[in-house]
C-alpha cells in the first residue's frame, strides 16, 4: 500500500466528519432524498475535509502516528509495571467457565 491509501489519522477524521454530517442532516432535514443524504453530502464532506487537512496540516498523519505510539507505549508500560500480567489468563478462563455455568443454569436454586 502506498502512503496515500493507508488507513491514517486524517482518514479517520474525515470519515467521522462525514458521519457527523449525515447525523446533522438527518436531524435537521429528515425528508431529504436518501441518495443525497447518505451518499453525496458525506462523500463531499469527507473529500473536502481531506483536502483542507492536507493543505493546512500536511504533517497531520505524522502527529497522529506519534500520538498513537505514545498511547501504546504508555499503556504497555502501565500493564508491565502492574506485574499482574501472569494472572490475567487464568482469571479470564475462570470468567468464561462462570459465564458458561450461568448460561446452563447450573446455579439455579429451584431446578425442576
Amino acid at each position: 500500500m502506498s502512503d496515500n491509501t493507508s488507513f491514517s489519522g486524517e482518514y479517520i477524521f474525515s470519515v467521522v466528519c462525514g458521519l457527523t454530517s449525515v447525523y446533522l442532516i438527518e436531524r435537521s432535514a429528515p425528508r431529504t432524498h436518501p441518495l443525497i443524504k447518505f451518499f453525496l453530502i458525506p462523500l463531499g464532506v469527507t473529500y473536502l475535509i481531506l483536502l483542507v487537512v492536507n493543505t493546512i496540516a500536511p504533517n497531520f498523519n505524522k502527529s497522529t502516528r506519534k500520538f498513537k505510539n505514545y498511547i501504546t507505549d504508555r499503556t504497555e508500560n502501565n500493564i508491565n509495571s502492574m506485574g499482574y500480567i501472569q494472572i490475567f489468563p487464568p482469571l479470564f478462563a475462570i470468567l468464561v467457565i462462570f459465564i458458561i455455568l450461568l448460561y446452563n443454569r447450573n446455579f439455579d436454586q429451584h431446578k425442576k
